[in-house]
């Protein structure tokens, strides 16, 4: 009698296959340990929690111990998104998922996260609210980095991180460009706008989404949607060039 809720985001164990967790738009987070069996057994995380709308979940790659995750409250994602608990901010764990930490900052409440990212005592959340938000003391203090630092103000989609350099993040900004930071997230650089096609479909009135991924050789893939549609699919040929169709 299993189950299936919607699924917005997903998060594999660096190196055990069978450890994985998921984020549902109305469910909370999920983990199991036994992910290759035909039928893995799900255990939830986060049902204490006020909220259960889980708009971004990821692993922070300087754990050697690879229990350290990041999440982010959005109701941007599933149906009723109205009645799904409050935007509460950004959770973390340093015990795989057990025990979870709060992190409701004032540029983080009320606010739907779209992705996140930590790098140790450096953690970044994207929201349609507040753009890119970022923290360097574990999440006690946090600046806004967007309408500075490179960025406009304006509602980030989607962040994405590069396997090969822990400081390379790309965010979508939009109707404005995929953005590219090589420190942290402490500055960014448009590299989309020089390719007039991808700029076109990026900035045009009906751009709704994107989302990306990084390869494991740091080439990045982007899907761009306008109007409910894929309009754009493409890659970079290097880090340092514009996506091409």
């Amino acid at each position: 009698n299993e189950v299936v809720g919607a699924i917005h985001t997903v998060a594999t164990h660096p190196t055990d296959a069978n450890i994985l967790y998921i984020g549902g738009v109305n469910g909370g987070i999920w983990r199991t340990s036994n992910a290759k069996a035909a039928s893995p057994h799900w255990t939830p995380l986060t049902d204490n929690l006020p909220s259960l709308s889980i708009g971004a979940l990821e692993f922070d790659p300087t754990d050697a111990t690879n229990r350290t995750l990041i999440a982010g409250i959005g109701r941007l994602f599933g149906g009723f998104n109205r009645h799904i608990g409050p935007l509460t901010g950004v959770l973390r764990t340093t015990d795989g998922g057990d025990n979870w930490t709060q992190i409701s900052h004032p540029l983080l409440v009320n606010q739907h996260i779209t992705g996140v990212a930590a790098r140790g005592a450096t953690l970044l959340a994207t929201s349609f609210g507040a753009g890119i938000v970022r923290s360097t003391d574990g999440g006690i203090n946090w600046v806004q980095v967007s309408d500075g630092a490179g960025l406009p103000f304006s509602p980030g989609y989607d962040l994405v991180s590069d396997p090969n350099n822990l400081d390379r993040f790309y965010v979508f900004v939009l109707r404005t460009g995929i953005f590219r930071s090589d420190n942290g997230g402490a500055t960014w650089t448009n590299i989309s706008s020089g390719d007039p096609t991808l700029n076109g479909i990026i900035t045009h009135e009906t751009n709704g989404s994107a989302e990306m991924a990084v390869a494991s050789n740091g080439r990045l893939y982007v899907v761009v949607e306008n109007a409910g549609q894929a309009q754009y699919i493409g890659f970079t040929n290097n880090p340092a060039e514009s996506a091409s169709a």
